[in-house]
């Protein structure tokens, strides 16, 4: 009789502590739970910072791309040429050289006639350079390739002399004008140079 009235009380106090475990249980769950869902944010808003970050570095990455691109193509326009005065340089000098080999044969025929002034452009033509005589010549000697006659030229000057002398003195001073744009030219594109070897490895 006493072991039937024992049973309830004992299943009461097994209920009990069933109940104390499963409420233990359920605790430990919202708590895992509750960690899990802090995590989750934490997660997500590192995600999302993440994410925010790569997007402004893209961002910036693009617009100096954009930027070094739009450089390096006025670079490229720089150096189209509309003029290569290195190589109009070499055209005239060219020119130059036939021109001065004419007035040289010219000036040795004038000193052999006993010209004293041809005999000096003479010598400085061959000791310095016939742009130097040019210049001696139009300062000093401007009458020596019109004279027909007597006097420095020994009556040998042709008519033609005279123009041959004008247009080489001219052509010496396109040819130095180009030497001088062809140097800014070389110069200009040394720095572009520089300028697009910065853009490439920067």
């Amino acid at each position: 009789m006493l072991s039937t009235i024992d049973s309830p009380d004992s299943d009461y106090s097994n209920l009990e502590d069933q109940l104390l475990d499963a409420q233990n249980a359920l605790a430990e769950v919202q708590e895992l739970a509750q960690q899990a869902e802090a995590t989750s944010i934490a997660l997500t808003a590192s995600m999302e910072d993440l994410q925010a970050f790569l997007e402004v570095q893209n961002d910036q990455y693009l617009n100096e791309i954009q930027a070094k691109q739009s450089t390096l193509q006025q670079l490229l326009e720089a150096t189209e040429l509309k003029e290569n005065y290195t190589l109009l340089a070499t055209e005239k000098q060219l020119e130059l050289n036939t021109l001065e080999t004419q007035l040289q044969t010219r000036l040795i025929e004038a000193t052999e006639a006993g010209s004293q002034e041809a005999a000096y452009l003479l010598t400085v033509a061959q000791q310095n350079n016939f742009a130097t005589a040019a210049e001696i010549y139009y300062r000093d000697y401007r009458d020596l390739m019109t004279d027909t006659g007597g006097g420095c030229a020994g009556g040998i000057a042709r008519p033609d002399d005279a123009v041959k002398a004008d247009y080489y003195y001219n052509e010496m001073l396109k040819y130095r004008a180009l030497q001088e744009q062809a140097q800014q030219q070389a110069d200009q594109f040394a720095i572009v140079k520089e300028a697009a070897e910065d853009q490439i490895d920067y």
